[in-house]
């Protein structure tokens, strides 16, 4: 039975739901959380979910915290089992570097801008980064 959402959050969170073969009280259940708080993340934008609840899902469904919040990274099945490559390095691991890199880089850059824009060396630039579930934000630290 295919229930409408109100959301993309909650149409997300249904999909992964109903792929699984759960219903909603069997979802809750075994994400261990209450059949009315799985009810609102999947009927109600105004619902702002618990990360612990939305950690659970994720883990119950195979997928990502993003992927339920955000709809990014959607999993794939290279996701779920990741390939090897011919030089035996995992697809996944290789992509890690990339992305590792990719924020060295970032950083970096982000780093010496600062530092121009206020007049010190890059060495005189801290900056700290602090994740939370539905952004990221950076801090710059003198």
């Amino acid at each position: 039975m295919v229930t409408e959402a109100k959301t993309p959050r909650g149409e997300r969170l249904i999909t992964l739901r109903e792929a699984k073969g759960l219903s909603r009280k069997e979802a809750a259940e075994q994400a261990k959380i209450h059949y009315n708080t799985l009810h609102a993340y999947e009927m109600r934008d105004d619902v702002n979910p618990e990360l612990k609840n939305i950690r659970a899902l994720a883990k119950l469904y195979d997928t990502s915290v993003e992927f339920i919040l955000e709809g990014v990274a959607a999993p794939t099945a290279t996701n779920a089992n990741p390939s090897t490559t011919t030089s035996g390095q995992s697809t996944a691991a290789s992509g890690q570097a990339t992305v590792t890199e990719r924020l060295t880089k970032a950083r970096h850059e982000y780093i010496r801008a600062l530092a121009e824009a206020n007049a010190v060396t890059d060495d005189k630039v801290h900056i700290t980064v602090v994740l939370n579930p539905l952004s990221a934000q950076i801090a710059r630290c003198a």
